[in-house]
């Protein structure tokens, strides 16, 4: 603890990755940057939510660790699916023989494809349990114009912009997870918006294009 205390002190600056890390680092130096992460807008398509049978609630990323929260989508769904039977949850998780009713497991899919998988879904959730550094899955989501419904913890909290580019819902409460997509699943025009604002937010914010200009230059100019 000594060591890394030094360390830090003896750096000429610290950079991290949201507000929450920057208040825990300025205790430690004086000069703190926050560097969000990014996306080439430019690839990314926001196309159109799709006419599905069934709208399609997405979680991508590592979704077989426990910490990124499928345990409370799962309660979520269940909760959801005994009042309602118009949706469906895919996650890129490894197991597909637990694929069942409402649920179904799309496997460890490349990027490439996962971003196919933004465009076929209807919102995408972000349900982590612990205090993400940032959400580049949550940023992904957005520059492909859809709405995210994630949890109140670290980075995601900076990203998400509740009511305006989605919702937010306190870390681990199934409940209050249910009554988000649930609110979301009968208000396509309110998909639709939240969606394209979360693309103008990530084309003002989060292309690297941006992110490089307006944050790292200066920063680097400063040093």
């Amino acid at each position: 603890h000594r060591d890394t205390l030094a360390a830090l002190r003896s750096a000429k600056a610290l950079i991290v990755s949201n507000s929450q890390m920057h208040a825990h680092a300025a205790d430690f130096h004086d000069r703190v940057y926050v560097l969000p992460g990014g996306v080439n807008a430019s690839v990314i398509s926001p196309k159109p939510a799709p006419e599905n049978k069934k709208k399609i609630i997405l979680m991508v990323g590592r979704v077989d660790d426990p910490l990124k929260g499928l345990g409370t989508l799962l309660e979520a769904g269940e909760a959801l699916s005994r009042k309602r039977n118009d949706f469906e949850v895919w996650a890129t998780h490894f197991d597909l023989s637990a694929s069942q009713g409402w649920y179904r497991a799309l496997g460890w899919l490349d990027h490439a494809e996962v971003m196919r998988r933004y465009a076929q879904a209807d919102l995408c959730v972000v349900p982590s349990i612990w205090d993400e550094p940032f959400g580049l899955v949550a940023i992904e989501a957005m520059a492909a114009a859809r709405p995210v419904v994630a949890a109140r913890v670290g980075g995601l909290q900076d990203i998400v912009e509740h009511g305006q580019t989605g919702l937010l819902f306190p870390r681990g409460d199934a409940a209050e997870l249910a009554r988000a997509l649930d609110h979301l699943l009968d208000r396509p025009e309110m998909r639709a918006r939240m969606g394209a604002q979360g693309r103008a937010v990530v084309e003002r914010q989060y292309d690297w294009g941006v992110i490089i200009r307006h944050r790292y230059l200066p920063m680097i100019e400063e040093l």
